[in-house]
């Protein structure tokens, strides 16, 4: 395969954008499409290779996957083994359990489903976990896995029908992606589906490359060809951002970009000279290190609480420039040159290294980030002795309780064991006040049940289901039938739901974290909120309706130790003051309209600069949910203001 050293500047142009979009320049919001531009190259780069080697009738799936070995491995390894003493210096438990887990995932070649599953590329805790960016590696690896058969398989048939079948299978891909955009965006970020369309125009672009007659357009032609490419992938990287639904439509642009710089870039245009010229070859040399180590070196920065320091990262980011050159220098450089030696050495000693670094992940995670250790040397006397003390509580089971025998009782589902009680106690005590929500339903109800709310008090709460999110086991459209089937045997109803789902963060999620921090944003849901009220104009008007408001959520992590020092455990002030500001907003929405009342549980409880710790009781099991014993004390408050809300 000839060496084409415009490919080289063209890497030079993906990974640079990546390397500061993490390192948060401002101008560079959708430098994460580097990631694409790479996946272009990939398939080019492999497509040629094998293409070349099969024609030529010595294509060898033992050497191919010994070259992708030593091209990808050693580095990979040599930085992960790297990182793990500062990881252990630096991280809390959580975090440092997290590590490891990305460590056994990118030995398993599996990372990307483990952070699809975790966390999402662009929120604000994503920017701490150091091995976050061996995702694309493992989509990269997987593409490995199923390229090669293809090929040799494709290989028996006609250019025509390959290049169609290319065609079919990238419009598949992409039709995948863009669903997936729409209802599974994390899906469609991480996994390598959505994903195969941008390695097959890598193909596509070795196919124009090297099966047409492309050279034989006048230069000008192909000359706006390769810089309409590099305008394409340079307006994505400075027009996107982490709020742009991706990959789908919006990846179209930097992978043609790509696919036509590979095309027309050669070193016969002015373009493809520059892209050639020593500056942007040295950093596509480096490309691969310099992706392995930027983002670690970033993350233990932000680890430390210096993200927000331009210079530290700046001298990080720089850092991992000179640290790059070296693993290219003395780590992937010497690797490629055994790559004479037999298969079976190669495999054996990457199974040994695999290995090695599985079990490090596994110490990690069976070992909860060496979470005794931690505590008994990094925790000071106060923290670990209220850790001790209250971490075994954190975290209890909330489905606990709600129910006192009679008709205090509460269920996720309105099915017929529910109605058969309901319809008994309606029988002796007429009317019920009647709950509905999510989780924190359930807390209510608790709480409610261990104040003596009652006699006949019933609540259907399930988890994760609100009036403006619905899915199969969600109960508000069957209540509402309920409702109308029973309206003398329901004095009230009172709808209680999570106020953290009402308020969105910069790229409109949910229940981020990422809106309590400093800087975070916290955009309140008014179109969720606004099918909420249209939800109890569903009711029937001859049931009075009382929405309790959110309670402010203590959102303090405590699954970390460290979370347990005096000054930890309280309330965090930016939640308490996104909770007010709610608050605020639901009381002007309550008071344009007549068909409920609203009761302000931020007002009823308080909560501003309190301690979580309130004689022995920690009050919360976790960032959003009041603990048993938390129950136990807002229930008598929670229960007169209903009272006198009704007055």
């Amino acid at each position: 395969m000839r060496y084409r050293p415009e490919i080289d500047g063209l890497r030079a142009l993906a990974v640079l954008p990546v390397v500061l979009f993490h390192a948060g320049v401002p101008f560079l919001s959708g430098g994460f499409v580097g990631v694409d531009v790479f996946f272009v190259i990939s398939g080019y780069l492999m497509y040629t290779l094998i293409s070349e080697e099969i024609t030529a009738g010595r294509f060898s799936f033992v050497a191919f996957y010994r070259r992708r070995i030593l091209r990808i491995w050693p580095a990979l390894f040599v930085m992960i083994v790297a990182c793990t003493p500062l990881a252990i210096i630096i991280l809390s438990p959580s975090a440092l359990t997290e590590f490891a887990e990305s460590m056994l995932a990118s030995v398993l070649l599996v990372a990307n489903l483990l952070f699809k599953d975790h966390s999402g590329y662009f929120a604000t805790a994503a920017e701490l976990q150091v091995l976050l960016h061996v995702w694309s590696l493992s989509v990269e690896e997987q593409f490995y896995l199923v390229l090669p058969l293809s090929l040799v398989i494709l290989f028996r048939f006609t250019r025509k029908i390959r290049t169609a079948i290319f065609v079919a299978l990238a419009v598949l891909s992409f039709s995948a992606s863009q669903w997936q955009v729409e209802n599974q965006p994390s899906e469609a970020f991480f996994f390598l589906l959505p994903r195969v369309w941008e390695f097959l125009f890598g193909v596509l672009a070795a196919y124009l490359f090297g099966e047409t007659r492309l050279h034989t357009l006048p230069r000008a032609v192909r000359s706006l060809g390769a810089v309409s490419g590099v305008l394409l992938i340079a307006f994505a990287a400075t027009s996107y951002s982490n709020s742009t639904p991706f990959p789908g439509l919006a990846a179209l642009v930097p992978t043609i970009g790509a696919a036509l710089a590979i095309a027309f870039a050669d070193t016969r245009s002015p373009l493809g000279c520059l892209l050639s010229s020593p500056l942007p070859v040295f950093f596509g040399r480096i490309s691969f290190s310099l992706y392995l180590w930027h983002f670690p070196l970033q993350a233990f920065a932000r680890n430390l609480g210096l993200g927000d320091n331009p210079l530290i990262i700046g001298t990080v980011t720089a850092m991992s420039v000179g640290i790059a050159y070296l693993s290219w220098r003395y780590i992937e450089s010497p690797a490629r040159a055994f790559k004479t030696l037999p298969g079976p050495v190669i495999f054996g000693v990457a199974a040994l290294c695999a290995t090695a670094v599985a079990l490090l992940g596994i110490v990690g995670i069976t070992t909860h980030g060496l979470r005794d250790q931690y505590i008994a040397y990094r925790l000071d006397e106060p923290t670990r002795a209220n850790f001790l003390r209250f971490g075994s509580t954190a975290g209890g089971e909330l489905e606990v309780g709600g129910d006192n025998g009679a008709c205090v009782f509460r269920s996720r589902l309105l099915d017929a064991e529910f109605v058969a009680r309901f319809e008994t106690c309606a029988r002796r005590y007429g009317k019920a006040h009647f709950l509905i929500g999510d989780s924190h339903a359930i807390n209510i109800h608790n709480a409610l049940e261990k104040a003596g709310y009652g006699p006949f008090f019933v609540s259907i709460a399930q988890p994760a289901c609100r009036p403006y999110r619905t899915g199969k086991k969600c109960q508000y459209e069957p209540f509402v039938a309920f409702a109308h089937a029973h309206p003398s045997s329901i004095a009230e109803v009172m709808l209680h739901m999570s106020g953290s789902h009402l308020i969105r963060d910069d790229i409109g999620r949910e229940d981020s974290q990422s809106s309590f921090v400093p800087g975070g944003i916290a955009r309140i849901a008014g179109d969720s909120i606004q099918q909420t009220v249209e939800w109890i104009g569903n009711l029937p008007a001859a049931i009075p309706v009382l929405w309790l408001g959110p309670f402010a959520e203590a959102r303090v992590d405590l699954t970390e130790p460290q979370s347990y020092g005096p000054a930890e455990l309280q309330f965090n002030a930016i939640s308490s003051q996104v909770f007010e500001r709610l608050d605020g907003y639901l009381k002007q929405v309550a008071h344009r309209q007549s068909r409920f009342r609203y009761l302000s549980l931020v007002d009823a409880l308080g909560r501003t600069g309190q301690s979580l710790i309130v004689g022995p009781c920690l009050t919360f099991r976790d960032a959003d949910h009041y603990s048993e014993c938390g129950e136990q004390l807002i229930g008598p408050l929670i229960a007169d203001a209903i009272r006198r809300s009704g007055d």
